[in-house]
């Protein structure tokens, strides 16, 4: 069985189970809600955004400093292909000035 609330005009709606199916028991008396407790909770709330909001911060910070580290190795290695295989580069260049020629 549950327990009663102490103070009924804090809890206007308590679950009851009647016959084996959860019904609302409304409740009569002072339906006002202390303010402390609306606002407590929405400041709870509030925490949890800008939690969340910061959390997405670093993890976007971090996504960039990796895509900035995969960009640095992708540079380092077309330099390494180029600094093995000049003839590449050459054959690009010359490919790039007959397009701007015609």
């Amino acid at each position: 069985m549950r327990k009663r609330p102490r103070n009924l005009s804090q809890a206007t709606c308590v679950l009851g189970k009647i016959n084996g199916s959860r019904t609302k028991i409304f409740r009569t008396g002072n339906t006002t809600t202390p303010k402390t407790t609306s606002s407590s909770s929405s400041l709870d709330q509030e925490d949890q955004k800008i939690a969340m909001a910061n959390e997405k911060i670093v993890r976007l910070e971090n996504d960039k400093n990796d895509q900035g580290k995969v960009m640095k190795y992708l540079q380092n290695l077309a330099h390494k292909i180029v600094s093995k295989f000049p003839e590449f580069l050459d054959e690009d260049e010359d490919e790039d000035e007959d397009a701007t020629q015609e």
